[in-house]
């Protein structure tokens, strides 16, 4: 009986270590996917953010990334993806407290781009960082209206 309970034993150290490497490699995989979506530069803000051990430390590290973050939504040809990194930052920036009313209309900007990637980034920073009250709020509504007066227009349903 006893040999048995060892090769039972034995049976499921193997199956464990079978199953702890086949979640290595999922996590690995995820790892991958998340890195590829986010840029090396918002991971390296979120770390230095993290790094911080005073409220003062965090505040100058946060208002050079407000700096960098107007100073990249001056630029002419931020568009598309490279419009969807920043914005991530900037709403990470509003995720502690700081407000980015400077990168509102890039949002909304970012509303319309054929990507829908991109778009859906839009929708959600104007969400999350527009307050309610905000004169903004209703440009997201005026694209939501085109967009689906748009959908409307080029879709053709099937006939029967």
């Amino acid at each position: 009986m006893h040999i048995l309970g060892s090769n039972v034993g034995h049976g499921l150290s193997v199956a464990a270590g079978d199953l702890g490497n086949s979640a290595s490699k999922v996590a690995g995989n995820i790892g991958r996917s998340v890195s590829a979506i986010l840029a090396k530069a918002f991971n390296d803000f979120v770390r230095l953010v993290a790094a911080c051990e005073t409220h003062e430390e965090e505040d100058i590290v946060i208002q050079a990334e407000l700096a960098n973050l107007k100073r990249k939504f001056r630029e002419k040809d931020l568009r598309g993806n490279d419009l969807r990194e920043t914005l991530i930052r900037m709403v990470y920036c509003e995720m502690l407290g700081y407000e980015t009313p400077f990168g509102y209309l890039k949002a909304i900007e970012l509303c319309s781009d054929p990507n829908i990637v991109n778009k859906k980034a839009g929708y959600i920073t104007a969400a999350l960082c527009i307050p309610p009250e905000h004169e903004f709020r209703f440009m997201i509504v005026n694209r939501l209206q085109m967009a689906s007066s748009l959908a409307r227009t080029t879709w053709k349903w099937p006939q029967r």
